[in-house]
């Protein structure tokens, strides 16, 4: 039984190999490994097919994306504008036979054209004005464009093509007559810059017209009752446009002078604890008297400010001795007069 057992045993590696043999295995397995080995390279073959499709259609897709097409007017699609980017390449479509003229900037000269066949595409700068004429078909080939100007040099990029048309009309969605070029970029820039200027001329003017004024009013003859003895260690902080020409006191009454046609502003006393208080004034003609002496005083315009301290103040001060705060003045009673 165990010799039995045992042949038994031995007999069927001989039936695998056998069948092996016989072709059963070769029939079916190999057969079927060879299949999945060539299904698996097609597979293979065909997603780097596909993948190399994608990438074509990727890159075609991103070429069209960074071609710029100018925006067709309103009364005629022929007309085309766009804005100056030179980061962008432009593009442009004409008919073959037909003229198509590209406007830059008008301080701006071509300097260069390159073209990629100067036989098929014909290319004639003028000033500020650049001329295509294509004498066949052409697939989209670049151009390259260089001007000058006061500000430099600048550099356009084009990706020009033509067609046969039968119609030159503006039915034709491809077919360009004008191109213009716009800045906003220079003429953001151009208005910062005139606006600047014209800050600074009108602060200079302003400055001029300040010195005129305060030469002419110091010329004339002081008209403030405010005489005797004056003290003008005053100085002043804050907004300029408030500066009076002069400030002086006579140790009773504080005078400022302003500028013939400037508005006065408000005029406040400092007090000791730095609250304001509304000081009682009145004005003739450029001088603005006020019956006190104070170490600060506050004038305001709006949102304008400026303090002017007394650097001499006396606290004790003086008294006219006339019974008003005016020197000039002298208060008399009745039982006096008569």
């Amino acid at each position: 039984m165990d010799r039995n057992n045992s042949l038994r045993k031995g007999e069927q590696p001989a039936r695998q190999i056998k069948a092996y043999q016989s072709g059963r295995f070769g029939h079916h397995i190999i057969p079927d490994i060879r299949r999945y080995r060539f299904q698996r390279g097609r597979r293979r073959t065909m997603k780097k097919k596909e993948l190399l499709t994608l990438a074509c259609l990727l890159f075609a897709a991103t070429g069209v994306m960074a071609e710029e097409t100018p925006t067709p007017g309103r009364l005629d699609p022929r007309m085309r504008y766009l804005a100056y980017n030179p980061d962008q390449v432009v593009h442009l479509s004409t008919a073959v036979g037909a003229t198509l003229v590209v406007s830059f900037a008008a301080n701006e000269t071509v300097t260069a054209v390159a073209v990629s066949n100067s036989k098929t595409l014909a290319a004639l700068p003028r000033g500020n004005y650049l001329f295509f004429k294509a004498s066949q078909v052409l697939p989209p080939e670049p151009v390259v464009v260089l001007t000058a100007s006061d500000a430099g040099m600048r550099r356009y990029v084009f990706s020009i093509s033509s067609s046969t048309l039968a119609h030159l009309d503006k039915e034709q969605p491809d077919l360009y007559y004008s191109v213009q070029f716009a800045y906003p970029a220079d003429e953001a820039a151009a208005r910062r810059k005139e606006a600047q200027d014209k800050a600074a001329a009108d602060r200079l003017r302003g400055e001029a017209q300040y010195q005129r004024r305060a030469a002419d009013l110091l010329d004339q003859p002081a008209t403030t009752g405010a005489t005797g003895d004056r003290n003008w260690h005053y100085v002043a902080q804050g907004d300029r446009s408030l500066l009076p020409l002069e400030v002086f006191d006579n140790g009773f009454t504080t005078v400022f002078r302003f500028p013939g046609n400037v508005r006065i502003p408000s005029i406040y006393t400092i007090d000791p604890d730095g609250k304001e208080a509304v000081a009682n004034y009145s004005v003739k003609g450029s001088y603005v008297e006020i019956s006190s002496v104070s170490s600060g005083w506050r004038l305001r315009d709006g949102n304008t400010v400026l303090c002017v301290w007394n650097t001499a103040y006396d606290p004790v001060g003086r008294r006219p001795d006339t019974g008003t705060v005016r020197p000039d003045v002298k208060r008399v009673l009745m039982e006096e007069r008569g």
